[in-house]
Parts: structure tokens; sequence; C-alpha cells
């Protein structure tokens, strides 16, 4: 009898033990759902943590075989969060959302830094950038698909623009729009009804 106890209470201790294991947290970045990062289903935004603020870094999306992203992993429609497990978000890293197929992007004003070709190769019509974002690495709203789409961006003062390059085949549209506003880098709206960017505050 004794023995059969012994067998019953090692039992249920391995049973608590497996239980308290199930509903331990990993501790793995799940793109802060709680705090903004999902995307609607594709996926969630990556994030690396540096100091007490945080850099958007990526996003996870549906891979195929060989790697890339498939087309169920366009995101369309990009509210980037402000806050990710209750800290700023303040910068979006080099090339973090290149070719996602992009059409609508909002950026909140805690960022305060874009990345190289952080949206290179998405679908933008327009960009409004806040005025919280100083520094802006190059050729990040680069590669739009179809040349004759990307007229407006809205941004604010003396914002440090890196200067891209024109290397190989493309559209240019941001680092014309970059040579144009570095000239007085006032804070407003540039559109370019002709081909060429004209300012309006």
């Amino acid at each position: 009898m004794k023995n059969g106890i012994r067998f019953f209470g090692l039992v249920a201790a391995v049973a608590i033990i497996g239980f308290g294991f199930a509903g331990c947290d990993n501790g793995n970045d799940d793109g802060g759902n709680g705090d903004g990062g999902g995307d609607g289903g594709n996926g969630k935004f990556t994030f690396v943590k540096v100091g007490n603020e945080y850099t958007l870094t990526g996003h996870d999306g549906k891979k195929d075989a060989g790697g890339g992203f498939t087309s169920g992993s366009d995101l369309r429609d990009v509210v980037i969060p402000g806050t990710h497990e209750g800290l700023p978000v303040t910068a979006i890293g080099d090339r973090a959302l290149m070719y996602r197929f992009i059409t609508e992007l909002t950026i909140p004003d805690s960022v305060k830094t874009i990345g190289e070709k952080a949206f290179y190769g998405n679908r933008f019509t327009s960009v409004t950038i806040p005025h919280s974002v100083k520094t802006i690495g190059a050729n990040p709203f680069s590669g739009t698909a179809g040349s004759g789409i990307f007229n407006y961006v809205t941004i604010g003062a003396d914002v440090n623009l890196a200067e891209g390059s024109k290397e190989g085949g493309g559209d240019w549209i941001w680092e014309d729009f970059v040579t144009f506003y570095n000239n007085g880098k006032k804070a407003g709206t540039y559109t370019r009804p002709d081909s060429k960017w004209t300012f309006k505050e």
C-alpha cells in the first residue's frame, strides 16, 4: 500500500510540474500585440531593444520554401506602433519593411530615425513623416512601383536626409525629393504635379 501511495504522489508531482511549464511565458518577442505590432493576421512586427527604447527591425510575414515573402504577406495598410512592451518605438531599422507592397503607411510621432532602405520597393502614393523624425537614411522610399504615383511628401523642418545613390535602373523620385528638400529644409507638403518637386507651406 505504501508503494502505491508513493507512486500516486510521484505521478501527481509530475503532472503539476508539467502544467506549470505549459503556462509559462517563453519570453519570445511576439510582435507586441498588446502595444501594437500585429498587422491583421499576416504576421507580426519584430523589434530589437536598445536601452529603454525599441527599433522596429522587420516583419515575420509568410515565406515560401525559398525564403522569399509570399503574396499573402503583403502588408498594404501599415500602422507602425508607437510603443512595444510599454516602451517607445523610436527607430525603424535599415531595410525593415522592404518589398512588402505597402500602399498606406502611418509612422507614429515616437519615431526619431528611419534607416537606409527602410521602405524600399513598396507602392506609396504619398508619405507623411512626423515632425519627431530628425534623421533619415539613404533611399528609404525608393523603388516605388510605378514611377508616376509617388507625388506627395509631408515632412518637418531641418530633417537630416541622407543623399542616396542612383545606381542601376529604377525610379529615383525620392532622391530627387532629397535634393529639392535639402535646398531649404522647410516644414510642409511637397508635391510633384509635373514630375518636378514643388513646395507649399
